[in-house]
């Protein structure tokens, strides 16, 4: 079951990310100022205070933890425990006062009873999810009436691309899972890799998607940078990281839905 695969791979990738360098939970943890967050998705967020936030596929927390840092009332969802476990660690360290549940994303509706003024989700997350629209269905049934879904997320055009080669590696359109064995993104150790199933959509599968369920969509913007460095190749610049070589691809989206 693809599920099962996924979560084994995290399951084996989270406590390597918990010691990285990368995460740089120590960082985090000396200095109650830090925030994982980029300028990005707190500007285009806007005014968090006072308000509940569900941070979906949260892994460590960190990101949950710092919209906590800046005001929000903050819960994390994932469904892989020794994620869970690590961001309650984390957060007990802290003295923040964040809630983390150990999840499948589908049984949401099921585990959490509460609805959030704001629904987030960041880099990395809608590769892992086998039904889109199910997926859009349980943000708008977990927001407030007038609540927001804010996503900052690779660009799917980006993610058709093999950097290294210089070659496209998949279709931009596939139904297709995608089946590989790799690494954790952190990991340099060929020992670590392990088998992880996928799935591409399009920006009009992820908008279609989020429509269908009933939320109005109020912003989308396209960025040829990240404000996160998801690729060893990537370099900073005065507007974040950036593919020196590449620079009129979209690397990130972002996008503002209401319910």
């Amino acid at each position: 079951m693809n599920k099962d695969i996924n979560r084994a791979w995290w399951e084996n990738a989270t406590p390597q990310h918990f010691s990285s360098d990368f995460y740089d939970v120590s960082g985090f943890l000396e200095d109650n100022n830090k925030t994982t967050l980029g300028k990005l998705e707190i500007n285009e967020l806007g005014d968090i205070k006072g308000k509940s936030l569900l941070h979906l596929q949260c892994h460590l927390g960190l990101d949950t933890l710092s919209w906590q840092r800046l005001g929000a009332v903050c819960t994390g969802v994932d469904f892989c425990q020794s994620a869970i476990t690590f961001a309650q660690k984390i957060n007990e360290i802290s003295g923040l006062s964040a809630k983390f549940i150990c999840s499948d994303i589908y049984k949401i509706p099921t585990n959490i009873k509460e609805k959030f003024d704001i629904l987030f989700t960041s880099y990395g997350v809608l590769s892992w999810l086998d039904n889109l629209n199910a997926y859009a269905s349980i943000i708008y049934n977990s927001l407030k009436e007038g609540g927001v879904y804010y996503l900052v997320e690779i660009h799917p055009f980006f993610s058709i691309f093999d950097i290294e080669d210089q070659i496209t590696k998949r279709p931009y359109i596939t139904n297709q899972p995608i089946k590989s064995v790799v690494k954790s993104y952190i990991s340099t150790e060929k020992s670590n890799e392990k088998l992880q199933v996928c799935f591409a959509y399009t920006l009009s599968d992820i908008i279609n998607a989020l429509l269908k369920a009933g939320l109005k969509i109020t912003s989308f913007n396209e960025f040829d940078y990240s404000t996160y460095k998801f690729h060893h190749k990537l370099t900073r610049n005065d507007k974040g990281f950036v593919f020196k070589n590449h620079s009129n691809i979209p690397l990130i989206f972002s996008l503002k839905a209401y319910k």
